[in-house]
């Protein structure tokens, strides 16, 4: 994704930073739910913030292949 030579650099920039902000968003928003979750129930909801990490770079994948698909059907 980041080391291919495109065509068109400013959407490949364009669709990172918006990769980057939806992860961002579910990162703050895991950590908000595992922080109430552990104040109101004594214990974090995940254990494992390996799981968190993964889960956070699929969602990045997702969200860039998403944004691409969705930009070559409105180029059409």
């Amino acid at each position: 994704m980041f080391f291919k030579v495109s065509k068109d650099p400013e959407a490949t920039r364009r669709r990172a930073d918006i990769a980057c902000w939806v992860t961002f968003i579910f990162w703050c928003g895991f950590l908000i739910l595992n922080s109430a979750w552990e104040f109101f129930f004594g214990g974090p909801l995940m254990y494992n913030s390996l799981i968190l990490l993964w889960s956070g770079l699929i969602v990045f994948a997702i969200t860039g292949f998403s944004v691409a698909i969705y930009d070559k059907s409105k180029q059409k």
